[in-house]
């Protein structure tokens, strides 16, 4: 019985986790990048960064990745509880259905980004209903400090940032995530011609401008991711 209990908490975590790191990562990423200019060069920054991340999942948001690994550790512990062979089986099943998971419960960043601008919406309400002014007023900054992140990022199907590209976003800087991951928008039959077009252009213009090169098929990718992520920037603005 403890080990069917064990197991089940398993999958349940394993299913969550996608959910959980994407509402931990993209919260610190969008702390990050609408904190005023010029804020790293403060000894506080990094301490500022989390009191705004925590105002941006402040609530049910907060709780997900937090249960989530009383849940993981719950399960490992009944596991080996139950039998020995249970936690390491606990520990294989984690493996297995957290890498499905992940695969198939991909949301884009765009959807984390709604949630805490609805959140926002909310929690503002809430407060008006109290009276609370100033956390009122709070959260109708934030709001707006992240509209402008949604406005960019909401037709797009960019990923969730990594922990090295959190770390490697510079402060107040909302463009690097799309230069680094451009976004797929759907595209007609004319798009793809047009875009195909100005790949073939651009590398014709290189292979023009330097003579003396060999045209490689690695320069020959460089120049069309260059100019995917041109044609992904124009179409999201």
């Amino acid at each position: 019985m403890l080990t069917w209990i064990a197991i089940s908490l398993a999958i349940i975590f394993s299913i969550v986790k996608p959910y959980a790191d994407g509402i931990l990562d993209t919260s610190l990423w969008l702390a990050k990048i609408t904190m005023p200019e010029g804020i790293e060069e403060m000894s506080n920054a990094k301490q500022l960064l989390k009191i705004r991340q925590a105002a941006l999942v402040d609530g049910w948001p907060s709780n997900i990745p937090f249960v989530n690994t009383i849940i993981f550790m719950a399960a490992i512990v009944i596991g080996f509880v139950a039998h020995w062979w249970a936690g390491i089986v606990v520990i294989g099943v984690i493996g297995f259905v957290g890498g499905l998971s992940g695969r198939l419960i991909n949301k884009p960043v765009s959807w984390y980004i709604t949630l805490f601008s609805h959140r926002l919406a909310n929690r503002m309400a809430d407060y008006a209903k109290t009276n609370d002014k100033e956390r009122e007023l709070a959260c109708r900054e934030m709001q707006e400090d992240i509209m402008p992140v949604m406005a960019l990022y909401g037709t797009t199907h960019c990923k969730v940032p990594t922990t090295k590209q959190i770390a490697a976003n510079p402060y107040s800087d909302i463009n690097y995530l799309l230069e680094l991951n451009p976004p797929i928008a759907p595209l007609t039959d004319d798009d793809y011609y047009e875009i195909h077009q100005k790949i073939v252009k651009a590398t014709f213009d290189y292979g023009k401008a330097h003579p003396n090169e060999r045209m490689t098929p690695k320069k020959m990718e460089q120049i069309k991711n260059q100019v995917l992520r041109e044609e992904a920037l124009r179409r999201s603005k």
